[in-house]
């Protein structure tokens, strides 16, 4: 299959979004945009742990205080001194003076589970830094990864060149027909004895995990056939699929990844819910993640923001980026499992008017002050599920500045948007070859990689 056949255009789904948000009278737009060897601290004060230590040993990470350059007196309080609707912190101390949470009425010992704690994410005793990248396919109709088969390399070969890059974590966009058994991939994506969407996602679990890469698992369509253009997990063009199935989805991943514990770090509950408020995307996460920690309280749930709908602001905002709303009405999920993840993007996915004025890119850091940025000031746990770009011209610009951004906000951990060289109007970190390296984006990623 050429490459040229499976190019995803953001620019596209942006287009036919501003059609029917200017049929609706709308303004705003959005853009969709342990283990063997498992290592999170890259470029940090702890050295990384070797391939081949024992699994039972805990994954090995970066310096808990030196996110924001603060000593350990600095650092935040215990899971008691959090609000447990995911609220910031109410009070200091130092991390790991409570060796357990309260998952759902559960006491859940820290020391072999994922949790967050003023705005840092700890595995065990340390703090991981998620310095991640996107490989997209398997929430698409071919249900398998695109590049294996394009470049004839094994998905070990691109985890190994993924890792030497300076990753440490995989965000995996998934849909029903990859999650559940069955569903057979086209003739193309066949490979061995890989048959189905199942097959191929747990073989990249498996070499994910082997190769010492972290994972969050992303629900990314109620559909592999509707894909990006779906409104929320309830979207009624996904034929057959609710909030039922939905559920189950969730519940299916959340015992999946007591298989592949430790390297599971968490799961993205849904990709971009466009089409839903704030309020209405709230109660159906906090019903998902209640659904997620009751099968496996040892792990993360990541709650993204939505876009325009019920929101009325001169700035547009990226599907999946306007966190706005959590500031009167946070997610009620334990705090210390929850994570906020904003997508966000520049001028090669959407001209949005701001990135033409005469104050670009100084006028930036206000506006994701208020979309999501805020959060970071008041020490709420939050990663980047998506951000990206061609990095050349306007967006360049647009790229520096927002590194410049989360540098600024003592902000490390991300998940850039994407391996893929097929993302239509993002490009990849590889090139079309599903080999080179694009050096500049990299040598940019790296500034966050410390």
């Amino acid at each position: 299959m050429p490459v040229h056949a499976t190019m995803f255009t953001r620019r596209a789904r942006l287009a036919a979004l501003v059609l029917s948000l200017a049929l609706l009278g709308c303004g705003d737009t959005g853009g969709d945009a342990a283990s063997d060897g498992l290592d999170a601290g890259m470029g940090s004060v702890a050295a990384p742990q070797e391939a081949g230590t024992s699994p039972d040993a805990s994954p090995n990470v970066g310096d808990a205080g030196s996110d924001a350059g603060a000593d350990d007196a600095a650092r935040p309080s215990d899971a008691d001194g959090a609000a447990s609707d995911g609220a910031p912190p109410t009070e200091g101390g130092a991390p790991g003076s409570a060796e357990s949470d309260d998952i759902l009425g559960v006491q859940v010992a820290r020391a072999d589970a994922w949790w967050v704690q003023g705005g840092r994410i700890y595995f065990g005793d340390r703090e991981v830094r998620l310095y991640g990248i996107n490989w997209f396919g398997l929430e698409t109709e071919a249900r398998a990864l695109f590049g294996p088969i394009e470049a004839e390399r094994s998905v070990a070969d691109f985890i190994a060149q993924i890792k030497s890059l300076g990753f440490n974590a995989l965000r995996i966009p998934l849909s029903p027909e990859s999650i559940d058994p069955g569903f057979e991939v086209p003739s193309w994506a066949k490979r061995g004895d890989l048959d189905t969407g199942r097959e191929h996602f747990e073989e990249l679990a498996r070499a994910a995990k082997e190769g010492g890469l972290y994972m969050l698992w992303d629900i990314h369509t109620c559909a592999s056939a509707v894909g990006f253009r779906k409104t929320g997990p309830l979207d009624p063009a996904c034929t057959g699929y609710g909030k039922e199935k939905w559920i189950e989805n969730l519940k299916t991943l959340a015992t999946l990844a007591k298989s592949y514990a430790p390297a599971v770090l968490g799961i993205d509950l849904f990709n971009e819910p466009y089409g839903l408020t704030w309020d209405a995307w709230k109660a159906l996460a906090e019903e998902g993640g209640r659904a997620v920690l009751t099968e496996n309280p040892r792990i993360l749930t990541f709650v993204e923001g939505v876009a325009s709908e019920g929101y009325q602001d001169p700035d547009g905002v990226f599907w999946g980026e306007n966190l706005s709303g959590v500031s009167q009405s946070p997610v009620s999920l334990p705090g210390s499992r929850l994570v906020y993840s904003p997508h966000v993007y520049g001028p090669s996915v959407f001209a949005q008017p701001y990135f033409g004025v005469a104050e670009f890119p100084g006028n930036m850091p206000a506006i994701w002050n208020k979309h999501f940025g805020y959060l970071y000031d008041q020490a709420v746990a939050m990663v980047p599920g998506e951000f990206g770009g061609r990095y050349t011209d306007s967006d360049k610009v647009w790229q520096d500045a927002f590194v410049d951004y989360l540098e600024q906000k003592g902000a490390h951990s991300f998940f850039y948007w994407s391996l893929n060289p097929n993302s239509g109007d993002t490009g990849g970190i590889l090139l079309d070859d599903f080999k080179t390296v694009n050096n500049e984006k990299l040598t940019l990623l790296k500034r966050l990689m410390q």
